[in-house]
């Protein structure tokens, strides 16, 4: 679909809220669901300037999906890897031991 510019996401436990301009919510992600969290670099073409970083976020549906998140200047790569991070801690919780 078309880029979004400044869209956010907040992070619950049991799901990922993501709202665009005006706190209009574009979308709501089951936790659950989440398949992959990846941040990685993406060419910029001429090789030369700052990196864009992106996040993916993919996730079981009917059909799969996957949304991308793209970050761009001087704190690009840190914005992502928080964003991975943070994401991977409500996703990867640990499993209860039972006695």
């Amino acid at each position: 679909s078309m880029p979004i510019p400044h869209a956010q996401i907040f992070v619950h436990p049991e799901r990922l809220t993501i709202q665009g301009p005006g706190e209009h919510r574009l979308l709501e992600i089951p936790v659950a669901k989440l398949q992959a969290v990846n941040a990685h670099p993406v060419a910029t073409g001429s090789g030369n300037g700052p990196m864009h970083w992106e996040v993916e976020i993919n996730w079981q549906a009917d059909p799969p999906r996957t949304t991308t998140f793209r970050y761009d200047g001087p704190f690009a790569e840190h914005l992502a890897q928080v964003t991975e991070s943070t994401l991977r801690s409500q996703w990867k919780k640990e499993l209860l031991v039972l006695p």
